[in-house]
C-alpha cells in the first residue's frame, strides 16, 4: 500500500473512530497495574501509527487509578484494532 492511500485509509478510520469516542468517550481498561478508567483525547502518531491517546481519570469507583498513575502513567495509547476490541467487549459486557 503507498503512503497516499494509508493516509486516506487512516483519515477514513478516525473519522469513524472519531464518532465512537464522541458517543462513548471512557472506556476502562485493565492493566498490569489494575482496572482505570480512561477518556479519549486526541489522536496522534506513536511509531509511524496512527494511536488513540487515552488519559486516565481518577475516579473512585476504581481504587487502582493511583497505582496505574504511579507505575504506568496518566496516558494509554492504542491502535485502532485495540480501541475496537476493547469497545466490542465493553459494549457486549
Amino acid at each position: 500500500m503507498n503512503v497516499i492511500n494509508k493516509v486516506i485509509e487512516e483519515i477514513k478510520d478516525s473519522e469513524c473512530i472519531t464518532e465512537m469516542c464522541k458517543q462513548k468517550p471512557h472506556l476502562i481498561l485493565r492493566t498490569q497495574c489494575g482496572v482505570g478508567k480512561y477518556m479519549f483525547t486526541n489522536f496522534s502518531y506513536r511509531n509511524d501509527r496512527l494511536v488513540l491517546e487515552f488519559k486516565l481519570i481518577k475516579d473512585s469507583n476504581y481504587e487502582d487509578s493511583d497505582k496505574i498513575f504511579y507505575n504506568i502513567g496518566e496516558k494509554c495509547y492504542l491502535t485502532a484494532n485495540q480501541y475496537l476490541y476493547a469497545y466490542e467487549y465493553q459494549a457486549s459486557a
